[in-house]
């Protein structure tokens, strides 16, 4: 999936079942003679704003946009 930075994505936690909500601060595209790879920084909402990579977070993506709502 893309996201753009700044977005606000819902991920559902496969350990805990719960959902929370992160942002994309960073997009990483990496381009070699294999292709090309996209990786995305999220903020997670802790006290201190930790930073990490959306693929070392076991969870799922939610849909949860205007489109889908309505």
């Amino acid at each position: 999936m893309n996201y753009n930075v700044g977005q606000v994505l819902y991920l559902l936690s496969a350990k805990t079942m719960k959902v929370f909500p992160v942002q994309v601060v960073e997009e990483i595209t990496k381009k070699t003679l294999g292709g090309e790879e996209i990786n995305y920084t999220v903020m997670l909402p802790d006290k201190e704003k930790t930073q990490i990579n959306l693929k070392e977070l076991d969870v799922v993506s939610l849909d949860i946009s205007e489109k889908n709502t309505k």
